[in-house]
C-alpha cells in the first residue's frame, strides 16, 4: 500500500469534480477522447467522482450513429465489458483493442479487493486510413446509410499506437487513485457495520481482514497463507517462513501470491496491520500507544508514520476523516 495522501481542500460542485477536470484536461492534452467505466455505481455514489454523461458513453458523432441501430449497440456494450473483463483476467495494466466498427482504444481497469470495479476507455481512433471497407460492411449489416457513416468516420482522428499509449502513466495514476479511495471507502463501511464497539484491553481472538474479504477464488495454497497471515501478523512472519508452511517454495509463492490477490507479500502483511489498527482505533479504547504496541511496531512514531502514508492523515485523524 505505498500510497500518496491526496487532499483537495476546496468544495467540489456536482459536474464540477476533480475527476471531470482531470478527464477533461487530460483529453484536451492528448486529443483523445476518455469514457469512464462504472460497473459498481461508485461514481453516482462518491460526489468527488461524479462526471457528466457524456463521460460515461462513447459519445462521438461516429459512435452515436453506430448505437442507433439496437443490434449494433448492444454489440458495444458487450465488446467494451468483455475488453474489460479480458485485461482484468490476464492482469495487464492496459489492454488495447479495435472494436467491431473499426476503432482503436485502449481499456485500463479498476480494482478494488481483487475485484473489477470499472475502468477507463481512452481513444476511440482509426488506426490507419483504410476503413472504408469496414464502413461498407457495417452500412450493408445494420442498414446505416453509407454516405453519411463515411461522413461521420471521416470525422474520427487517426491515430498509431503509440500516441494511444504516450500518456499511459498519467491514466493508470487516475485509476490507481480511485481504486484506493474505493479500497479505504469499503473498509469503512465493513468496518461500521461489522459489530457493536467492546472497550477496555477485551481485544477478540480475531480482527476481521476486511479488504481480503472479496478476493476472487484462491487456490488452496494462498487461501492457507492468507489465513496464516491473518492469525500471525503482530509477529511479522516472513515471506518464506509462510512459504514454507503451505509447502512451497518462496520464489514460486511470491508469484502466485501475486498472481491471485494482485499483492505482494509485504502488501498483504502492511493491509492487515491497517486493516487492523483502523479497527482497534473504530472498535477499542485503547490509545495510539497500546494498539501501535499490540501490532508490533518498534514503537508509536514508526507506527504513525506507517499509517499516515498510507492514509495521510494520523491514527486518531483517521477516524474524524470523511472518505
Amino acid at each position: 500500500m505505498k500510497n500518496l495522501p491526496i487532499f483537495f481542500p476546496f468544495e467540489e460542485k456536482r459536474g464540477n469534480t476533480i475527476l471531470f477536470q482531470s478527464l477533461q484536461e487530460l483529453s484536451a492534452l492528448t486529443g483523445l477522447r476518455v469514457c469512464l467505466y462504472d460497473l459498481t455505481f461508485f461514481s453516482k455514489e462518491i460526489g468527488k467522482f461524479d462526471v457528466p454523461e457524456k463521460f460515461r458513453i462513447h459519445g462521438s458523432p461516429f459512435c452515436s450513429y453506430i448505437k442507433s441501430s439496437p443490434s449494433a449497440h448492444a454489440r458495444c456494450r458487450k465488446v467494451e465489458y468483455e475488453s474489460l473483463k479480458k485485461c482484468f483476467a490476464g492482469r495487464k495494466p492496459f489492454l488495447m483493442y479495435r472494436c467491431f466498427a473499426g476503432l482503436t482504444q485502449i481499456v485500463i481497469p479498476f480494482v478494488v479487493g481483487g475485484k473489477l470495479v470499472g475502468g477507463l476507455a481512452i481513444g476511440q481512433v482509426f488506426p490507419d486510413r483504410k476503413y472504408p471497407a469496414i464502413m461498407a460492411k457495417l452500412a450493408q449489416k445494420y442498414k446505416y446509410d453509407h454516405a453519411k457513416l463515411m461522413a461521420l468516420a471521416e470525422s474520427v482522428p487517426v491515430a498509431d499506437s503509440s500516441r494511444l499509449t504516450r500518456h499511459i502513466a498519467v491514466w493508470k495514476l487516475i485509476g490507481a487513485y480511485l481504486a484506493e479511495v474505493l479500497d479505504k471507502r469499503r473498509l469503512l463501511q465493513r468496518l461500521e457495520k461489522h459489530e457493536e464497539p467492546f472497550v477496555g484491553k477485551n481485544i477478540p481472538d480475531e480482527i476481521p481482514m476486511l479488504f481480503a474479504d472479496s478476493f476472487e477464488t484462491l487456490s488452496p495454497a494462498v487461501a492457507r497463507a492468507l489465513g496464516i497471515i491473518k492469525t500471525k501478523y503482530r509477529e511479522n512472519p516472513g515471506r518464506g517462513s509462510v512459504a514454507a508452511a503451505v509447502g512451497m517454495g518462496e520464489s514460486t509463492f511470491a508469484r502466485l501470491l501475486k498472481k491471485e490477490t494482485g499483492l505482494s507479500f509485504s502488501d498483504i502483511l502492511l493491509k492487515t496491520k491497517l486493516s487492523a489498527a483502523v479497527y482497534l482505533l473504530r472498535r477499542s479504547s485503547l490509545n495510539v500507544a497500546e494498539i501501535s504496541e499490540y501490532l508490533g511496531y518498534e514503537d508509536v512514531a514508526s507506527f504513525s508514520k506507517i499509517f499516515k502514508t498510507a492514509f495521510g492523515c494520523s491514527p486518531l485523524g483517521y477516524i474524524r476523516r470523511p472518505i
